[in-house]
């Protein structure tokens, strides 16, 4: 049985994750590199603090929290009440195409020791 949340928060309150917003925990799950992504202009500063505060005002943080849980904090996409999800799924299919496309770097040969 998940631990009940203080009498004081509100029901849909995600356990023992206490104010973090959960966007954190999701983009690691998806494996999104969210630096990378701006740095690729894919991602504006701006819309980062959108979906920031959409992941605040979210209804359902509780119900967000299980669905990292119960997918051992990796996973393929946002759930479908995600705030986020068409975002986070457009990042992720970014991060993929990059990263397939991206040239082959050969490795840059190590000094000989003396």
């Amino acid at each position: 049985m998940p631990p009940k949340a203080p009498q004081n928060a509100p029901a849909n309150a995600a356990p023992d994750r206490g104010e973090d917003l959960l966007i954190w925990e999701m983009v690691n799950a998806m494996e999104i590199d969210l630096a990378s992504a701006i740095q690729r202009d894919e991602l504006h500063i701006k819309t980062l603090g959108a979906m920031m505060r959409n992941c605040h005002a979210c209804p359902a943080p509780r119900l967000c929290g299980v669905y990292l849980d119960s997918r051992a904090g990796r996973t393929a996409q946002a759930p479908s009440f995600c705030p986020n999800r068409e975002k986070l799924s457009d990042l992720q299919r970014n991060r993929r195409y990059s990263t397939a496309t991206a040239p082959h770097k050969t490795p840059a040969p190590q000094d000989a020791a003396p």
